[in-house]
C-alpha cells in the first residue's frame, strides 16, 4: 500500500469519527423535536433505530417488533438502566450497536446473540465487567468501553481476531495485564486505556504481535515500562502516547532498543500528513510523552 493510500484511509478514519461525534448531536437534538411516530416510520424504512437522548428508560416496543430488520441501534444519551433479554433477542440482523450514557450496569446475555454486530459502544455506562460471552461477537471490529466501572477485562476478548479499535478509557483498571489476550487479535490498529490512573505494570509484550497497531494511548495511567518487543514487533506503530505517565521513566523509554525507528516513523507519519494538508494540526507532531 502506498504512503499516500494509507494516509487517505487513516485520515478517512478520522474523519468518520468525526461524522459519528456529529451523529450523535445531531439526533441528540433531532430527537427533542421529533415525534415518535416520525421516527417510527423513519426506523420501518431504513432500519435505523435513532432513539438517542428520547428519554426513554426501556428499549422501544417498536424496535422490538421490527426485529432483524434493524441494522442500527441507537439508543444512547437516555436513561436505561437494564435491557430485557427478550427484546434484546430479536435484533440479530443488528451490526451497530449504540448503547452509550445509559444506566448499564450489566451487559445482557442476549446481546451476544446479536452475532452480526461489527461495532459496539457502552460508553458511559456503570458497567463493572464485560462478560466472557462477548467471544460470540466474532465480526466486531469496534469496541468502546470508555468511562464505565471496569476494574479487569476478559481474556477472551483475544479470541475476536477482526477487532481493529478497542478503548477502554476512564475506567479503574488496576493492571496492563489483563490486556494480554488482545495480543491475539491480529487486525487491531488502535488501543485506548488512557486515564485508568490506577492501571500498573508494562505494555503487554504480547501486543507486539500486532503489527497493523498504529496507536496506543496509555496516557494518565501507572504505566511502568513499554518493552523492546513492542518497538520491534509493531512496525506499522506511529503513535505512542504516554502523557502524563509519572511511573514511566521517558530517558529509559526513549533508550529502549527499537525507539529510534519508531521514532522516525512517528515523525514521518504526521509529517507528510502535514504537507499533504490532510492534517494541519502540527502540534501532533510533539512525542506525546512526560
Amino acid at each position: 500500500m502506498s504512503d499516500a493510500f494509507a494516509s487517505f484511509n487513516e485520515a478517512w478514519d478520522d474523519f468518520t469519527a468525526r461524522v459519528a461525534a456529529g451523529w450523535d448531536g445531531f439526533f441528540s437534538s433531532t430527537n427533542r423535536r421529533r415525534d415518535e411516530s416520525g421516527r417510527i416510520a423513519r426506523a420501518r424504512a431504513t432500519g435505523i433505530v435513532s432513539e438517542r437522548d428520547a428519554g426513554h428508560v426501556a428499549l422501544p416496543s417498536y424496535a422490538c417488533e421490527l426485529g432483524e430488520k434493524v441494522r442500527v441501534l441507537d439508543i444512547g444519551q437516555n436513561a436505561i438502566a437494564s435491557l430485557e433479554e427478550q427484546a434484546l433477542g430479536r435484533l440479530t440482523g443488528t451490526t451497530q450497536a449504540r448503547l452509550d450514557g445509559n444506566a448499564l450496569r450489566a451487559l445482557p446475555r442476549a446481546l451476544f446473540d446479536m452475532t452480526r454486530l461489527r461495532t459496539l459502544d457502552v460508553r458511559g455506562n456503570r458497567l463493572r465487567a464485560i462478560p466472557d460471552a462477548i467471544d460470540r461477537l466474532r465480526a466486531l471490529e469496534q469496541l468502546n468501553m470508555d468511562d464505565n466501572e471496569l476494574e479487569t477485562l476478559p481474556a477472551s476478548l483475544g479470541r475476536l481476531t477482526r477487532l481493529r479499535r478497542v478503548t477502554a478509557s476512564g475506567n479503574k483498571l488496576r493492571d496492563f495485564a489483563c490486556a494480554a489476550a488482545l495480543g491475539s487479535c491480529d487486525a487491531l490498529e488502535v488501543v485506548s486505556f488512557a486515564k485508568n490512573v490506577r492501571m500498573r505494570g508494562a505494555i503487554p509484550s504480547s501486543w507486539s504481535r500486532l503489527e497493523r497497531l498504529k496507536e496506543i494511548d496509555v496516557d494518565e495511567t501507572a504505566v511502568e515500562s513499554v518493552p523492546a518487543e513492542i518497538f520491534s514487533g509493531c512496525v506499522a506503530l506511529h503513535t505512542l502516547s504516554a502523557r502524563a505517565c509519572s511511573n514511566l521513566d521517558i530517558g529509559a523509554l526513549k533508550s529502549t532498543p527499537g525507539y529510534d525507528e519508531y521514532d522516525r516513523r512517528r515523525v514521518d507519519k504526521h509529517t507528510k500528513q502535514i504537507e499533504s494538508r490532510v492534517l494541519l494540526d502540527s502540534a501532533r507532531l510533539d512525542e506525546r510523552l512526560g
